[in-house]
C-alpha cells in the first residue's frame, strides 16, 4: 500500500524454467480470473490477513523498517497510531469487502506482464539438434 499515491502496485512473481513461460502466464491469468469470479475462501482471507499483519509487525520490529515508517509518518504528518489503525482495518476485512475490491480494481486487461530471463538460450537449445 503506497502512503504517497492513490494507486499501489500489485505484484506477483514466479520462478520457472524458460520452456514453461507460456504455461506460467496462462496459469496466472486463470488464477486472476478465478479470484475475480469466485472471490476468496474464508481460509484464504484469514491466511492473507495473518501473513500481511505478520509482515507489517516484523517490519516495525526491525530497525530499517521502523526507521522508514517513522520517516514516512513524519513526512506525511502521521503518527504510529496510523499503523495500528491500518492493522485493525486489515484484520477486520470481510470476504465481501475483499471480493468487491478485487472486482473493482483488479482488471486483467490493465495488467503489465514483465518477464525477465535468458529465453533466447532456451529457444536455441530447444531448436538445436540433439547430439548423440
Amino acid at each position: 500500500m503506497s502512503p504517497f499515491d492513490l494507486n499501489s502496485p500489485w505484484n506477483i512473481s514466479a520462478i520457472f524454467a524458460p520452456q514453461n513461460r507460456f504455461k506460467v502466464e496462462q496459469a496466472l491469468r486463470e488464477e486472476v480470473v478465478r479470484a475475480i469470479r469466485d472471490g476468496s475462501t474464508a481460509k484464504e482471507l484469514a491466511s492473507g490477513q495473518q501473513g500481511l499483519l505478520n509482515q507489517r509487525r516484523l517490519a516495525r520490529a526491525q530497525d530499517a523498517g521502523l526507521t522508514a515508517s517513522l520517516a514516512n509518518n513524519l513526512y506525511l504528518g502521521r503518527t504510529q497510531s496510523r499503523s495500528q489503525q491500518v492493522d485493525r482495518e486489515i484484520a477486520g476485512l470481510s470476504l465481501e469487502q475483499v471480493s468487491k475490491a478485487l472486482r473493482k480494481y483488479l482488471l486483467l486487461d490493465d495488467f503489465q506482464l514483465i518477464v525477465v530471463g535468458d529465453f533466447k538460450s532456451a529457444l536455441e537449445a530447444k531448436s538445436s539438434p540433439s547430439k548423440g
